[in-house]
């Protein structure tokens, strides 16, 4: 039996007009905004994870958590009219790329909600001091809380039992527990190992403002039920379960960094070598925040970039170097499947975090592409990793790096899509000066480019806007680039031969280069209160409005505002309780915070308040007020 190829046509944007301009669509869609979207070609594929991340922000944004009838329901209703499009209307354009959008957009609104569903409730975490016992998973080092002391630990503990009259006989927390140890305790447990401890513990907390990072929501999703801190040393309780070859090679390369680099700058160096970064402080970070830099301190497609690099380099090299290699083996292909390999290696070595697993899977796509002779780098190829990835963990799509991230990437393949030719012409026929001068406008584009690209998406969630990262990148990622992270990895190959610390130190000299231009650049720009705020009361014009601030109050409320300072207040913000000190002015208070959450004013004509329970609602991962979580005791069948 014969059988035909199957083929796909290409796609004329001009015999499509004429096809779409010649059916009655009701509406008649305009002829410009159908040769737009023809336009786009095979690129149209790029909107498939938008559809799916615009279906999970609708689940999240609900002020209510829907039924599992309705949520049903609700993905029935979407999805089954876009795969009638897809049935019948599959030879016309518009209904084929309505139906795939309505799949996408069910397909993201549903499994989001269904891996909601399917987490584990939120226990009842003890008030009091407890002793527990758990195994642990891992083990984090963290910034010593003095500069005279040395650094601390955390360890993730599961099936954490508790050991209080309440919870006597209670089944093992589905959840996993963050518990710093004390700094003076020598017992380090190994990972898989078994141990008792008296600690502290704590839920995790809400917003520090409304729509600002949700712990509460990441907890829920990651499996977290809380974090606490040690009273008392550890002590095990049972025999060392076989730990992860991984996490124990993780810690290994972070205590030796840290036996060789003094305090943030052997952080920093764990966290790029190993994906570490607990130790790194929060004074660092908000240097590295408030100056651009944050992307320095997350594993992500730059450093991942930076070692599959510097192995295919070398690796191309020497075989070029080899005659006989050279005219015969496919020595670009070897170099890129090699470069993926160990790539692949340094995201396991750094813990597999989600930027990192993003990069690989663009890197598979572009090794990929080398190794089929296909074009290396393209959206589509950025849009199937998103589509990927949203499919597999929808609640991404609200992670600030998830979207920085991508913006990033979007931002360098549609500028040098454009700047291609430009960097083409500088660099001419490859004289020594025009090679350095198109090497240093691509490191000065790259910078440019990824920090316009992710600007929007640092201001959205931080609220800051930093004019001088541009300044900052310029000089920090050329010397990641060509210092830290390849002396980086030459320390981790000394390492199994115990001759890390000269390539370390290297590193360290590079690092404390950029710790010292994230603090200057950080000290740019700065925006106090006023000094009568750090007093007592204090009057700020906020637009049109008037707020009356009482940040601090050693009389707990006692004293209440005078009839002059309350006149003409349209707020009241106090961190005592108000007790109603300006008569028939709204008020924010500790009550309302213990109540309610972080609070938001807008100014406008009126002020507009918004507390973090309304923002969010009434949702799985926020709990009712008073309510301290479920019952680690089965319930009886009549509760």
């Amino acid at each position: 039996m014969k059988t035909e190829p199957l083929s796909v046509p290409d796609l004329d944007p001009r015999e499509l007009l004429e096809r779409e301009e010649g059916l009655d669509l009701v509406p008649k869609l305009p002829s410009p905004l159908i040769r737009s979207v023809l336009d786009q070609g095979r690129q149209m594929i790029c909107w498939l994870p938008v559809a799916v991340g615009l279906g999970a922000v609708f689940y999240l944004v609900l002020p209510f958590e829907p039924s599992i009838v309705s949520v049903v329901l609700a993905t029935l209703v979407v999805g089954l009219p876009g795969a009638a499009c897809l049935r019948w209307g599959w030879q016309r354009l518009f209904p084929r790329l309505l139906g795939f959008a309505l799949l996408a957009f069910a397909a993201g609104f549903g499994d989001l909600a269904f891996q909601a569903w399917i987490q584990p409730p939120m226990p009842v975490l003890p008030t009091h001091a407890t002793v527990l016992t758990g195994r642990v998973q891992s083990l984090e080092i963290l910034p010593p809380r003095n500069d005279d002391e040395d650094d601390g630990h955390r360890i993730t503990l599961a099936d954490a039992v508790f050991d209080t009259p309440v919870d006597a006989g209670m089944a093992p927390l589905r959840r996993t527990l963050h518990i710093r140890l004390r700094d003076d305790d020598d017992l380090l447990p190994e990972p898989g190992s078994t141990i008792s401890l008296r600690a502290m513990l704590r839920p995790p907390p809400p917003p520090s403002w409304p729509g600002g990072r949700d712990l509460q929501r990441e907890a829920w999703f990651s499996g977290l039920a809380g974090s606490g801190y040690a009273l008392g040393p550890i002590s095990l309780s049972g025999a060392v379960v076989r730990a992860s070859w991984i996490e124990t090679l993780r810690e290994a390369v972070a205590f030796r960094t840290a036996a060789v680099l003094p305090d943030q700058t052997a952080a920093i160096a764990a966290t790029l070598l190993a994906g570490e970064a607990g130790g790194i402080d929060q004074q660092t970070r908000e240097a590295f925040s408030a100056s651009g830099l944050a992307h320095l301190l997350a594993v992500a497609g730059l450093h991942l970039g930076l070692v599959m690099a510097a192995v295919i380099v070398t690796l191309r090299c020497g075989l070029a170097s080899i005659e006989y290699v050279a005219l015969r083996w496919p020595c670009r292909q070897i170099a890129a499947v090699s470069g993926l390999l160990a790539g692949a290696g340094y995201v396991l070595l750094t813990g597999a975090h989600l930027p990192s697993l993003r990069a690989l899977g663009m890197a598979s796509l572009v090794t990929l592409a080398i190794v089929t002779g296909r074009r290396v780098l393209s959206m589509r190829s950025l849009s199937i990793v998103a589509l990927l990835i949203l499919l597999v963990s929808p609640v991404s799509v609200v992670d600030v790096s998830f979207q920085m991230s991508f913006a990033a990437v979007m931002g360098l393949i549609a500028g040098y899509g454009v700047l291609r030719e430009p960097l083409m012409r500088l660099r001419g026929e490859g004289e020594w000066y025009r090679v350095v001068a198109s090497y240093g406008a691509a490191l000065t584009l790259t910078s440019l480019l990824a920090g316009l690209a992710t600007l929007p998406v640092s201001m959205a969630h931080f609220g800051a806007f930093q004019p001088w990262f541009v300044l900052a990148n310029l000089v920090a990622v050329p010397l990641a680039a060509v210092w830290i992270m390849p002396v980086g990895l030459l320390a981790l190959v000394a390492m199994p031969f115990h001759a890390e610390a000269p390539f370390l130190k290297l590193m360290g000299v590079g690092i404390r280069v950029v710790q010292a231009l994230a603090e200057r650049v950080a000290a740019l720009p700065v925006a106090p209160l006023p000094p009568e705020c750090l007093i007592g009361l204090c009057r700020i014009s906020v637009g049109a409005q008037t707020v009356l601030l009482r940040p601090h109050d050693l009389s707990d409320g006692v004293h209440l505002p005078t009839a002059q300072q309350c006149d003409g207040v349209n707020l009241f913000i106090s961190a005592s309780p108000a007790r109603k000190g300006c008569a028939d002015v709204p008020f924010i208070d500790r009550f309302s915070v213990w109540r309610d959450g972080a609070y938001a004013v807008f100014a406008g004509r009126a002020l507009t308040i918004v507390s973090d329970r309304s923002w969010r609602g009434n949702r799985l991962w926020v709990p009712p007020v008073g309510w301290h979580g479920m019952p680690n005791l089965p319930l009886a069948q009549s509760e």
